[in-house]
């Protein structure tokens, strides 16, 4: 039977990072109805299982993003658990621990939060740094402080977690490779068996991508960027970080089975206002208007079903970006001319029935993906 993600939405942060497309509000933390949100949120749940049939579908990952969901009390941790234990019998039974993540703030979590989230059978932690210079910090407009970065990671490795990652940003304006290094460096010496390492984006209609077109923030050119790829995964490679897709490295057994699902086009059930659901071939989002969520009514927005071509497109557009590569089946294999003149090239390999990206394709992955599609294109 197909597995399952589970993704729960938190929109209240303490501030709107200029780059961030997420739906989210800046609020204090005093003004957030977290006991009601989350009896909302079991509502949902409860109803979306029942709806959808969801009860016998193996549980692989819960994961609380946002937004920022370590604002939330403990209690609102203890009843949402509860809660999802109680939907399916499944779900509570596992014979292996299921990957529970909370992405976190680094000014936002105490050394008793990680206690009591570790208690509950939160498993992950996932740390939104971004750059361990104040400089680049600021650009981004994040809340924390490099010193409150670091805290945070000895916190919670202090109160027992084990597995935990950390995201990294690059391509800043003003950041140059060796600025890189530097964060690279401070990355590997928390000792953690996951880092993300992103290129900054810029998103439509977010305040960064404003200021790009005002010229008031300006990205570095393409060769440093490039550079800054090739350093990111020698650097983290050689501290013995893996790569298993193209911005995220871990030590063996560390991998995020939750975005690993994302990758391999797995179904994924999302609850709170304005997460993603992707479930037997159909998307939707539910409601970004926080005041009727709040309200209990949580109509669904963007509903679309996934034809087969579009599927597919989106199939290997997702994984194309593993490192383990795309399974050919009878379809894909029409395209194998194609794909031994990209590996003339040196974009991909084709190693026994699939097809990974080299080093020089992971940089030329939108290009890949674009091919792809015309290929799919001319398919009947």
């Amino acid at each position: 039977m197909n597995s399952l993600a589970l993704y729960i939405h938190i929109p209240y942060c303490l501030e709107k990072c200029p780059y961030c497309d997420f739906h989210s509000i800046a609020v204090e933390k005093r003004e957030i109805p977290d006991l009601d949100y989350a009896q909302l949120l079991i509502l949902q749940l409860k109803e979306e299982v029942e709806r959808l049939g969801l009860k016998n579908r193996p549980l692989v990952s819960i994961f609380f993003g946002g937004g920022t969901p370590s604002l939330m009390s403990k209690e609102f941790f203890e009843k949402i658990l509860a809660a999802i234990e109680g939907t399916s019998p499944s779900w509570g039974a596992s014979p292996h621990p299921i990957e529970i993540t909370v992405e976190t703030n680094p000014a936002t979590a105490t050394k008793t939060d990680f206690q009591e989230w570790l208690k509950l059978g939160i498993n992950r932690i996932s740390f939104g740094v971004q750059s361990f210079q104040e400089k680049f910090l600021r650009k981004l407009g994040r809340s924390h402080s490099s010193h409150e970065a670091v805290a945070a990671v000895q916190k919670a490795k202090e109160a027992g977690f084990i597995n935990a990652s950390l995201d990294l940003i690059f391509g800043i304006e003003g950041q140059t490779p060796d600025d890189l290094k530097k964060d690279l460096a401070m990355a590997i010496s928390m000792g953690l068996p996951h880092i993300s390492a992103y290129q900054l984006t810029v998103e439509s209609g977010t305040p960064l991508d404003s200021w790009v077109k005002q010229k008031k923030f300006h990205l570095p050119p393409e060769e440093i960027l490039i550079s800054m790829h090739r350093l990111v995964t020698q650097t983290l490679e050689e501290a013995g970080l893996k790569r298993y897709e193209i911005s995220n490295y871990a030590k063996p057994g560390h991998e995020s089975n939750h975005n690993l699902q994302y990758w391999r086009y797995g179904d994924y059930l999302g609850i709170g206002s304005g997460a993603v659901s992707y479930v037997k071939n159909k998307r939707w989002r539910t409601t970004r208007k926080l005041k009727e969520y709040l309200k209990g009514n949580w109509g669904y927005e963007d509903e679309e079903k996934i034809d087969w071509k579009t599927a597919l497109k989106e199939k290997w557009m997702m994984g194309i970006r593993l490192t383990e590569g795309m399974l050919l089946d009878d379809a894909s294999r029409l395209w194998i001319p194609q794909f031994l003149n990209w590996e003339k090239e040196g974009i991909l390999n084709l190693d026994a029935n699939r097809v990974k990206l080299t080093e020089k394709g992971f940089l030329l992955a939108n290009w890949v993906t674009q091919n792809v599609f015309a290929l799919i294109d001319q398919m009947c």
